[in-house]
């Protein structure tokens, strides 16, 4: 299978920083320390050697560290059992809520330096013309501690990225396929763009979920998506095809970009001096796609939006028209 050097793409719209190196330096990956469960920083990426490098449209790619300590809940729990089972044992007492509680907080306060260290690296691709941080992942979690890492105080304000996406988009999906089923089910659903599995329905709010997956095309499911409709049910993931940029995908409602394969060019890594020079070839390439893909889905859709409301082109800067 073709393999993706960006397989999944979640866009913010960051603070204008004039020198992001500098920025990078300040904000350097360090271990977390003393109680600290967490840590989130810059690193210089494995081949460049930079905390920000330059592949060329306008695009960098800088890398971040987060850290957290793997304390479990279960070595907590097997610690305070023993600890009571002492108490018990030397002071012929039983223990109750109370101290319970503050005997578990103490254990996790000096559990917590010597629990094991995970860190996971994330490529961020930013482009500082147009103010777009492409994070390549969908966790939110990730999301936030990059976003906190991008902040900006300006005139006394703090200024923090925030997600871009397409409002109301599961309704416009959903919409889109009502429309398919009741036109011409054998009709193309979007102009640029074709919908396929596969797809995820559900209720607004929750509840169980309908998972079509291995159908070839959306005609192959049109009962079921009919079915499911019915039901109130929503596009919460659908597989999305760019036909003249040769590239597949699974669209979220929350507009993050998974599963991203690009037909025509698969990523293998090098080794060796090329290395560098070709991870930037295929990054360049990719970022180009995915910024046609993210206008088409504009087009079709409408707007990117930060969650206070503000529209914005995903292909424009903060202050453009």
């Amino acid at each position: 299978m073709a393999k993706s050097l960006i397989p999944v793409a979640r866009l913010l719209r960051i603070p204008a920083h004039g020198n992001l190196e500098a920025m990078a330096e300040q904000r350097q990956w360090q271990k977390p320390v003393g109680q600290a469960r967490s840590s989130a920083g810059f690193v210089r990426g494995a081949l460049s050697k930079e905390l920000v490098f330059p592949l060329g449209n306008g695009w960098s790619v800088m890398t971040v560290y987060l850290s957290s300590r793997a304390l479990s809940a279960a070595a907590v729990n097997t610690a305070l059992a023993e600890k009571i089972a002492r108490i018990l044992d030397e002071e012929q007492r039983k223990v109750g809520s109370k101290e319970k509680r503050q005997l578990k907080e103490d254990l996790v306060f000096s559990m917590l330096p010597s629990a094991p260290l995970v860190t996971k690296e994330i490529s961020l691709f930013v482009n500082q013309e147009k103010n777009l941080l492409l994070l390549g992942s969908g966790n939110e979690v990730v999301a936030d501690a990059v976003a906190r890492l991008f902040h900006q105080e300006q005139d006394g304000e703090l200024r923090m990225p925030a997600g871009l996406r397409i409002p109301y988009l599961s309704g416009h999906l959903t919409e889109r396929l009502n429309n398919w089923l009741d036109d011409d089910p054998e009709a193309e659903v979007m102009d640029e763009l074709d919908m396929a599995p596969p797809l995820k329905m559900s209720r607004p709010n929750g509840g169980a979920a309908l998972t079509f997956s291995k159908a070839s095309a959306l005609i192959d499911l049109k009962e079921g998506i009919a079915e499911a409709i019915k039901l109130a049910m929503g596009v919460q993931e659908i597989g999305i095809t760019a036909r003249a940029d040769s590239l597949s995908l699974s669209l979220t409602a929350g507009t993050t970009l998974k599963s991203i394969v690009h037909h025509g060019q698969s990523y293998k890594p090098e080794k060796g001096a090329a290395a560098l020079e070709h991870y930037a070839n295929q990054a360049v390439f990719e970022l180009a796609a995915l910024e046609n893909v993210i206008k088409r889905l504009a087009n079709e859709f409408g707007e990117f939006e930060t969650p206070g409301g503000g529209k914005s082109k995903p292909d424009q800067g903060e202050g453009s028209e």
